[in-house]
């Protein structure tokens, strides 16, 4: 049978009880990263007010009074002899609010921040424009115990040329290269014993897969030494980094996430989760996600799952499905469109993320 026999006939159930291909390891595979939580895990923010330079008659026309103050000091830094008037002659340039999100594994001197939004904070259009040196803030604040004002500290310097994304939108866009850490945000989920605490999911949380996330954790990062980590209850399982590694965290923590566990101990009553990643063309889950008896359609495709050869409902998995996707080498696009129809029509018994 040709592979265009195959695309126009119907897929019945056997598509789903015959493969056994072992074809998507990660949904065999439950690591610990599908199990818990990071407790304390945040982003951080750093912002600023900035100028854009460049622009092609597309700048600010003028400058609200309670902005003036702001853009001159900006401006001064340019060159200490112009007059705002004289900047903003031929509609060239912009004043524009600036934000930098540093993710929650924080970031070092010197590293690159890559997720920085530029907005104009009147309607200039920022298309071609660059972004003069910025500084970049974080937050200030009140502090708890003596009343004093905390300054703000600079955290990171933005430059570049913009690109502006959305033409819907061009008073926003990206900056290309991100900014430059000025100094060090340390990971705010490492406490000051240079702890890490894993939270596992509610509906797994049991004494054995606890005590067996430790063991996991030990067996691979403290196989000959004293353990790095022990579990505190149900839930909870703490993580003592080693000194060297306390420094830069982040590539030790990501090898404790991917860290594969036994599907032994997984709760059956858990919650399943569906990753869809559009952009690397992947669908990846986390636990033995159930389908209930449905058919689908899609193109030239009619799919019947969870039937067994009289027609009476039966339990599928998404396993057999992405195993029968693999057998009719189904483009990725079509896995995915399918992957959506189930979960929209409340077959696919599981949580749907999508990454971008």
């Amino acid at each position: 049978m040709t592979a265009q026999g195959l695309r126009t006939r119907t897929v019945k159930h056997w598509l789903l009880s015959a493969v056994t291909l072992l074809v998507c390891t990660q949904a065999h595979a439950t690591k610990i990263q599908d199990l818990v939580r990071i407790q304390g895990s945040v982003e951080n923010v750093v912002t600023g007010f900035g100028l854009v330079v460049g622009l092609d008659g597309t700048g600010d026309q003028d400058m609200p009074a309670a902005y003036r103050p702001l853009a001159h000091a900006i401006a001064t830094r340019l060159d200490e002899n112009i007059t705002l008037d004289e900047l903003m002659e031929g509609q060239s340039v912009a004043l524009v609010y600036v934000s930098a999100r540093v993710p929650a594994e924080g970031a070092r001197v010197g590293s690159q921040v890559s997720d920085v939004n530029v907005a104009a904070v009147g309607q200039a259009d920022l298309t071609g424009g660059v972004l003069v040196e910025t500084v970049l803030f974080g937050p200030g604040g009140i502090d708890a115990e003596t009343g004093e004002v905390i300054e703000p500290e600079a955290y990171a310097i933005a430059y570049g040329r913009l690109s502006v994304t959305d033409e819907e939108r061009p008073t926003h866009a990206g900056l290309r290269g991100g900014a430059q850490m000025l100094r060090d945000i340390a990971p705010e989920s490492i406490d000051s014993g240079g702890r890490l605490q894993l939270v596992i999911n509610e509906n797994n949380a049991s004494w054995p897969l606890a005590v067996q996330l430790a063991d996991a954790i030990n067996g691979i990062f403290a196989a000959d030494g004293p353990p790095i980590a022990v579990a505190l209850d149900q839930r909870n399982v703490f993580v003592t980094l080693p000194e060297y590694q306390r420094d830069e965290p982040g590539p030790f923590i990501s090898q404790i996430l991917v860290t594969d566990i036994g599907q032994d101990l997984i709760s059956a009553s858990a919650v399943a989760k569906v990753i869809i990643d559009e952009d690397a063309g992947t669908i990846s889950f986390s636990a033995n996600v159930a389908i209930r008896p449905t058919s689908i359609s899609i193109d030239t495709y009619s799919i019947a799952l969870g039937l067994d050869e009289q027609g009476r409902p039966r339990e599928a998995t998404l396993q057999e499905l992405i195993d029968a996707f693999q057998t009719l080498n189904l483009p990725v696009e079509d896995r995915i469109s399918i992957v959506r129809q189930l979960h929209a029509s409340g077959s696919l018994l599981a949580d749907l993320v999508e990454r971008n």
